[in-house]
């Protein structure tokens, strides 16, 4: 079978014309394709190549997009004998398609070679990747075909890990992902996915991770500032719910309720400024020096050990009771005021101190003051619940639930566990839900190599939505709930989000180091959504958190590479993110409405001016219903092996996934039917499974959370309603929830330096 004679005449759409390289291919199109829609579409032509020393004998398919076309007619040239004739009479005898001819320039992306004598199990030569060069120019005349499904299973049958992300943009040809894992010699790799609003840039990496489920050793962790993966908000299927139902240990760990702070004194009194505090304390306008000083006070307090232990009964601020706490550090502010280290004037401290608790009649003797005690109006301690034996103050409740939502981020107790301990009950009897988790042990799991299951999945939730109850009003009236609500806009700001980020980031690459000098390989990706924020080009404007996460990720990228971890950056624009991490990415996958100048220069320098203006004619999802993707890099969809694009319209209907994707799924089920749900018995899906089960309380919220957006409907409405019933039962789902028993109390392992994770 010669290169000639594999296509026939009635399947060719064109033949090689000229000139025509080894990357660059200039075809004549046939007459037969004029009327066909063309431009855009993927073509596939074959060739024969002869080693002259050796006489082996290869065949090399190349692939690639159609970038130009142009129509060619002489009559119809300006300085054409016919000019005046076309002028006169605008079309002539020789007008149209029967004296057109019409060029068309091809970018070859990908060359397959096969050898004689290669076969496979099905007794036919096999193809292999070749890279993006053919061997030598192809002949004149040869035969070009659009690229069919037939003749990509054909190329892909050597291909050991083919899964399908879409279609051919414009075409019913699926498009394969070959993305491998990271456990091997090449290590880990690095991408960037970039869209505007609306462009598919969340269901299209969904369907990327969904892919990834293909390789059992390889683990997400998933940075997520918006919580959007951790609730599936607005996800066009559960990405979750299908992890689960591959045996997947999926782990949801939220910063407002589950996620435990590495401890750092000065993270902590920098959120607390942030939520109001100091402006309760009194501390007026332009204080930032005086709050900054107030923090340090803070601090030293919170490192004094011996003082924590008499005043709260611990010398470990992230386990003391909040009230407690709040009282010493008051306290210990309101003594070191005079001293001048905090405000330099006498106004600034009487101020602050009074706000913090009345003067005494000592006090005042001492100040020189005439006014008796009963003029100045409780303080902040004053209104403490303890001091009148009955419910405290305003003053006091508003210090507080600025206070203890932030403390509580450092808690071993969650904040439903912190109200149970409160309220009396003994922590030996709490379940996962009354628990805080730090990160290490949980990045640590999915780090760990364990062949008796599938690697686990990581989502660490940042957003600050769930330290409100959902039904805050019937716990808090007034300023209180404010207040409350002033402590969950902390977490939502973009500097607090790039400290905390900093710390999980830091957290990510030293466990990472340490699994990977123990001797396991690792292979882990780790996705940044919303990376716009915080991977961008600081400059002097830029908030002092987010530009050295900046340059922690950018350091990261590159070391992350060597120990197996690979990076995925998810924005709306390419000039979004930060050069240097740029350069470090090797597959950029583009979807439609990226029309910023510094965005086109960025593309340009990779994938060429041909196929970015090819991107710049994609159409828009709100007038196709697709969601076109330009997808450049090496190795990522196996249609191109240099650093020209393919196009790909992203399947936008999760079945037609699971439909093309059935095989290995089922495969991947049987394998690990131990480690499916409860109930969950195997065999094909025949749908995307939901979201599994998570708490009930965070049910309840994620529920409320979607009738607040207004993009809710009566199923949610019912959820939302079934939700709150199971969480005043204390449980949610079909499996119960298992109470936790050491065999020591809560307090004693925890004295001992053991982390809650296990618990």
């Amino acid at each position: 079978m010669t290169a000639a004679t594999y296509l026939s005449p009635q399947t060719a759409a064109a033949v090689i014309g000229s000139p025509s390289t080894t990357t660059t291919v200039t075809l004549n199109l046939l007459r037969s394709s004029y009327r066909a829609p063309v431009f855009g579409q993927m073509v596939a032509f074959e060739t024969t190549i002869t080693d002259p020393a050796t006489g082996i004998t290869h065949d090399e398919v190349a692939l690639g997009t159609v970038t130009a076309i142009e129509t060619v007619n002489p009559a119809h040239a300006p300085r054409a004998v016919e000019a005046q004739h076309v002028a006169a009479k605008g079309r002539i005898q020789g007008s149209g398609d029967e004296g057109d001819t019409r060029g068309v320039t091809v970018g070859i992306e990908a060359v397959f070679r096969r050898h004689e004598g290669t076969s496979s199990l099905l007794g036919d030569r096999v193809w292999q990747p070749a890279g993006s060069t053919l061997s030598n120019s192809p002949a004149t005349g040869n035969a070009v075909a659009l690229l069919t499904q037939e003749r990509v299973d054909e190329l892909m049958q050597g291909v050991p890990d083919q899964r399908w992300l879409g279609r051919l943009h414009g075409s019913q040809v699926t498009v394969p992902y070959v993305q491998g894992h990271f456990a091997g010699p090449r290590g880990s790799r690095h991408d960037v996915i970039a869209g505007t609003t609306g462009s598919g840039k969340t269901a299209a990496t969904a369907l990327m991770m969904a892919c990834d489920l293909f390789h059992d050793s390889f683990g997400q962790i998933i940075v997520d500032p918006q919580g959007q993966w951790a609730t599936e908000h607005g996800m066009p299927f559960s990405l979750q719910g299908l992890a689960t139902a591959l045996g997947r240990k999926v782990t949801v760990a939220r910063l407002s309720r589950s996620l435990r702070l590495r401890k750092d004194a000065p993270m902590f009194t920098e959120l607390l400024a942030r939520t109001g505090l100091f402006t309760e304390l009194a501390f007026g306008a332009g204080s930032d020096a005086q709050i900054a000083n107030a923090c340090r006070v803070f601090e030293d307090a919170l490192d004094d050990r011996k003082a924590l232990d008499k005043h709260t009964g611990t010398d470990d601020w992230t386990e003391a009771d909040p009230a407690l706490l709040l009282r010493y550090l008051l306290t210990e502010l309101r003594d070191v005021l005079p001293t001048g280290t905090v405000y330099a004037g006498k106004d600034g401290q009487q101020r602050v101190r009074y706000a913090i608790a009345r003067p005494t009649e000592e006090e005042l003797a001492d100040e020189g003051a005439d006014a008796p005690v009963g003029r100045f109006r409780d303080g902040v301690l004053d209104q403490e619940p303890d001091n009148h034996g009955e419910a405290g103050g305003k003053r006091w409740a508003n210090v507080v639930a600025r206070f203890a939502p932030i403390l509580n981020l450092w808690s071993p107790f969650s904040p439903d566990g912190a109200r149970r301990l409160a309220a009396g009950e003994d922590p030996a009897g709490f379940d996962r839900s009354q628990l805080r988790r730090k990160a290490w042990p949980l990045m640590m799991d999915v780090f760990t190599r364990d062949e008796s299951r599938p690697a686990p999945w990581l989502i660490l939730d940042l957003s600050g939505d769930e330290l409100l109850p959902v039904d805050a009003g019937a716990e808090a009236e007034g300023d209180a709930v404010d207040a409350a609500e002033a402590a969950r806009l902390v977490l939502d700001n973009a500097g607090v989000k790039a400290r905390i980020m900093r710390q999980l980031v830091g957290d990510l690459l030293r466990s990472g180091t340490s699994a990977f000098k123990a001797g396991e390989p690792l292979n882990v990706r780790v996705t940044f959504d919303e990376a716009w924020q915080y991977a961008l080009q600081p400059d002097a404007t830029t908030d002092r958190a987010i530009a050295a996460l900046s340059d922690q990720l950018e350091d990261g990228a590159r070391d992350a590479r060597k120990i197996g971890v690979g990076f995925r950056f998810i924005l709306q624009a390419p000039s979004g993110l930060r050069e240097g991490i740029w350069k470090q990415c090797t597959g950029r996958v583009i979807g439609y409405g990226v029309s910023e100048q510094s965005d086109l220069k960025r593309l340009a320098n990779v994938v060429g001016d041909e196929h970015l203006r090819l991107y710049l004619s994609l159409t828009g999802p709100e007038a196709t219903g697709q969601y076109p993707f330009m997808v450049a890099g090496a190795g990522v969809t196996g249609l191109s092996f240099g650093s020209k694009p393919v196009f790909v319209d992203m399947f936008n209907d999760p079945s037609e996934w699971l439909r093309s994707n059935a095989g290995w799924v089922s495969d991947a089920r049987r394998r690990w039917l131990q480690h499916l749900p409860g109930g969950d018995s195997g065999g094909s899906l025949t749908e995307m499974p939901p979201r599994p089960a998570q708490d009930a309380a965070v049910e309840a919220h994620v529920a409320a959370k979607a009738l607040r957006s207004g993009a809710a409907n009566q199923a949610a409405a019912k959820r939302l309603t079934a939700a709150k019933g199971t969480a005043a039962k204390g449980g949610f789902g079909m499996t119960p929830k298992t109470a936790v028993a050491p065999d020591d109390s809560y307090t004693d392992q925890l004295a001992q330096g053991a982390d809650p994770a296990p618990f």
